[in-house]
């Protein structure tokens, strides 16, 4: 458990966050049977004054959960490496090293998926459900950089899916 404490001047903490979008890529509505390109973007945010650190062990995830949403490629970060991703037309996990991001910075991923609907209303999750185990989550090693206390390596997430209707 983590208690954080207000600034010196009363406001809230200050603390790195996760935020996840989705964006249609063509103007219309979801057709049945007609599949549609969405846009799933992920952005890390460091307010903090101190960097916080990425690895091979602590990574963002995204699920891609399928049921009319599947991978459609062309993943990009604006730092770091993407470690793995499902085959275009599949669904998994999309995993993303961002390495150190600095303070004060931002970084992003962002990866196109396709969803079809099956009927006229259907609600299509994009990205994992909390409630799945898999839905969208980062982990990295929090600013005070202490590499010999676990403590200091903090999760955060999994935050609510993107669904397209």
């Amino acid at each position: 458990m983590r208690t954080y404490l207000p600034t010196d001047a009363g406001a809230a903490p200050v603390k790195p966050y996760l935020e996840q979008l989705l964006t249609q890529r063509f103007n219309g509505a979801l057709a049945v049977g007609v599949p549609s390109r969405y846009t799933v973007s992920i952005r890390v945010e460091n307010p903090t004054s101190h960097s916080i650190t990425f690895s091979i062990a602590n990574l963002v995830t995204s699920n891609v959960p399928g049921a009319g949403a599947v991978y459609n490629g062309s993943a990009q970060t604006s730092q770091g490496s993407i470690v793995s991703q499902p085959a275009v037309g599949g669904t998994g996990n999309v995993t993303w090293n961002p390495g150190t991001l600095a303070a004060s910075g931002t970084a992003l991923l962002s990866y196109d998926v396709m969803v079809t609907a099956t009927s006229a209303g259907q609600r299509i999750p994009v990205t994992a459900t909390p409630a799945s185990g898999s839905g969208t989550r980062a982990k990295w090693l929090d600013e005070t950089g202490n590499t010999t206390q676990t403590r200091a390596t903090y999760t955060f997430g999994p935050i609510c899916e993107l669904a397209a209707t």
